[in-house]
C-alpha cells in the first residue's frame, strides 16, 4: 500500500526517523563547517578583514548549533513518550467520508491534558531553483484542526479523533514519482512529561468510508464545554465591567519570526561581506555594487517587516456601543480606529501567512470587521478554517452583524 506500516492500519510516529535524521544531519553539518573556525584567528590578524567578514564565515558553523538543538528536542520527545502509534479507523482514510483513529500513548491518563489534532492534505513537488538544481516543495491543499478525545486504557490512554472530508480532495499518491499528494496527522499537547508533538503520514485511498465506533467530530468537539466557551479560550479575552478586551501582545508569534529574523540577518551579513569584496572585479565592479545593494536593501526590508511582526501588539475593545482597535509598536501607538456597532456591515475571514516546518504546514487566518470606510482586525493567527469560522460567528453574534446577505 505504499509503506510497510500501512498494511495493517497501525502507523508509527515519525519521531524516531526524524530524530535519527536530525542527529545525522547535525553531525555531518558540523564536520563539514567546523574547519572554518581554524581560519578565524588568521582572518582577525590579517589587515583589511573586518568584523563583517568574520561574521560571514561564522554563519555556517554557528548554524550547526540550531541543528543540534533540534536533534536534542526530538530526542527528548522520544525519551519522554517512547513508541507512539496511530490505529486508523476507518482504514484506509477516505475522501467524501471520514478520516479518524486512535493514538496510543503509554502515559497515565490525565483528563486535564488537552490534545490538539490537525489533518493536512499536502502537494509535494519538485521545483527548479535558480542554480538549476531541483528542490522538493510542499504546498498546503487542505487543513483542519480540532481536539482529540482522550480515554483511559490498561496501558496509558488513547486519543481519538475524527474528521469529515469532502469529495473534491485528492487521494494519496504513490511517492515513487516527482509530484504527489500526501496526508498527515499531527497531535500535540502540554503534558506533565513535557510538550508532546507527533506526526503521522497516513494513507487516504478510499472514497465514502465511515468510521466504525468513532462518532465525535474533532472539529466540533471541545474538551472544556460548549462552543462559545471554547471560542473564548482561543482568544486572549478579559472582561472588566461592560468592557470586553482582546489583547494580542508583542512576541506572540516569536518562534516563527525568529527563523525569519536570523535568516534575513545572516543573509545581510553575508551580502555585506561580498559587497566589500567586489573590488576584485576592478573596472567591472559597478554592476555588482548595484546588484548587491538592491539585494541587501530587500533583505533589510524583510528584517524590518519581521521585526514589526515581533514587536507589534493589538488591542481590541468592545464597550457595547463602539468597536475600538489600537495597534502599537514597542508600546507606541501606530494607529487607532473606532466604529459604532451599527456601522459594521460585515465580518470576514482573511487568509494570513503560511508557515512551513519539516513535518507540518499551517496557514493562519485573521478575522476582520468592515464598515463603509474602515477595516478593523478582530483576531489574528487562528490556525484552522473551522476555528476561524467559529470566531467569525462569535463576533457576528456579539456585534449583531448579519452576514446572510453578504
Amino acid at each position: 500500500m505504499g509503506k510497510p506500516d500501512w498494511n495493517n492500519g497501525v502507523i508509527e510516529s515519525r519521531t524516531w526517523d526524524s530524530m535519527r535524521g536530525a542527529w545525522a544531519f547535525a553531525v555531518f553539518w558540523i564536520l563539514c563547517t567546523s574547519p572554518v573556525l581554524f581560519f578565524i584567528e588568521g582572518m582577525w590578524k590579517r589587515e583589511g578583514t573586518g568584523i563583517i567578514g568574520i561574521l560571514a564565515f561564522l554563519i555556517l558553523p554557528l548554524s550547526g548549533i540550531a541543528l543540534v538543538l533540534r536533534a536534542v528536542k526530538l530526542t527528548k520527545q522520544w525519551k519522554c513518550f517512547g513508541r507512539i502509534t496511530l490505529t486508523m479507523n476507518p482504514f484506509p482514510g477516505s475522501i467524501d467520508g471520514e478520516i479518524g483513529g486512535e493514538v496510543t500513548i503509554e502515559m497515565p491518563y490525565d483528563p486535564n491534558i488537552i490534545y490538539e489534532v490537525s489533518l493536512s492534505c499536502i502537494y509535494s513537488h519538485k521545483e527548479r531553483s535558480f542554480d538549476g538544481d531541483y528542490n522538493r516543495r510542499e504546498n498546503l491543499i487542505w487543513h483542519e484542526t480540532g481536539y482529540g478525545k482522550s480515554e483511559p486504557r490498561a496501558k496509558g490512554h488513547v486519543v481519538q479523533f475524527l474528521f469529515e472530508t469532502s469529495a473534491d480532495l485528492p487521494l494519496t499518491d504513490k511517492q515513487d514519482k516527482s509530484n504527489y499528494h500526501l496526508w498527515r496527522v499531527t497531535i500535540q499537547a502540554d503534558s506533565p512529561r513535557g510538550p508532546l508533538y507527533q506526526v503521522f503520514e497516513i494513507p487516504v485511498i478510499a472514497i465514502g468510508g465511515r468510521s466504525a465506533g468513532l462518532q465525535t467530530n474533532s472539529a466540533e468537539y471541545f474538551p472544556q464545554g460548549d462552543s462559545s466557551r471554547a471560542v473564548e479560550q482561543l482568544l486572549p479575552l478579559t472582561r472588566t465591567g461592560n468592557l470586553t478586551q482582546f489583547y494580542y501582545p508583542m512576541f506572540r508569534n516569536l518562534p516563527r519570526n525568529l527563523i525569519l529574523i536570523f535568516g534575513a540577518i545572516g543573509a545581510v551579513i553575508l551580502l555585506l561581506f561580498l559587497w566589500s569584496e567586489i573590488t576584485i572585479f576592478g573596472l567591472f565592479a559597478f554592476p555588482y555594487y548595484v546588484a548587491f545593494s538592491l539585494v541587501i536593501l530587500v533583505c533589510f526590508i524583510v528584517v524590518l517587516w519581521v521585526l514589526y511582526g515581533v514587536f507589534n501588539s493589538l488591542e481590541v475593545i468592545l464597550d457595547g456601543r463602539y468597536l475600538r482597535t489600537k495597534r502599537r509598536v514597542l508600546g507606541m501607538t501606530l494607529r487607532s480606529k473606532a466604529v459604532p456597532y451599527e456601522e459594521i456591515t460585515e465580518i470576514k475571514i482573511e487568509k494570513g501567512t503560511v508557515f512551513k516546518s519539516e513535518d507540518e504546514i499551517e496557514m493562519d487566518y485573521h478575522i476582520q470587521a468592515h464598515s463603509a470606510d474602515k477595516t478593523l482586525v478582530l483576531a489574528e493567527f487562528i490556525r484552522a478554517p473551522r476555528q476561524a469560522t467559529m470566531v467569525k460567528e462569535y463576533f457576528e453574534e456579539i456585534l449583531a452583524v448579519d452576514n446572510s446577505s453578504a
